[in-house]
């Protein structure tokens, strides 16, 4: 944990893939731990496949969609996170069958909290 944090202050905040480069972090975390015999992008490549392989949908989020999607209210996904991981989330999800829209602010350029994303999710959703 020591090694986690000490990383972390290079980010001036706590990890995560789109304010700190999750390549970046594994570089530095296996230099500091000494870890030679395997690249960082290895490590990053083997780190993903374990979140998708640990993912899975929250039951009361779903049901939560589904009682929202049958009063037809519309659902819009919005979030700062990288565009692959959130595709690859909602592939091994199936979300996208409950959701209207997807905004992502890798693609609108914009991340939260500024407006312009939430106008763009309301253009959307």
């Amino acid at each position: 944990m020591a090694t986690y944090n000490k990383i972390n202050k290079c980010a001036l905040q706590p990890f995560v893939s789109h304010t700190f480069s999750e390549e970046q972090f594994f570089r530095k975390t296996s230099e500091e731990l000494g870890i030679k015999n395997i690249s960082s992008k290895q490590v990053l490549q083997k780190y993903r496949q374990f979140l998708i392989n640990k993912t899975k949908p929250n039951n009361d989020v779903i049901e939560a969609f589904k009682f929202l999607r049958n009063r037809a209210i519309k659902i819009t996904l919005l979030t700062n996170e990288r565009v692959n991981r959130i595709e690859a989330f909602i592939r091994k999800t199936a979300l996208i069958n409950l959701l209207d829209a997807v905004v992502i602010s890798e693609q609108v350029r914009v991340k939260k909290p500024n407006p312009v994303i939430f106008v763009e999710a309301s253009k959307k959703g």
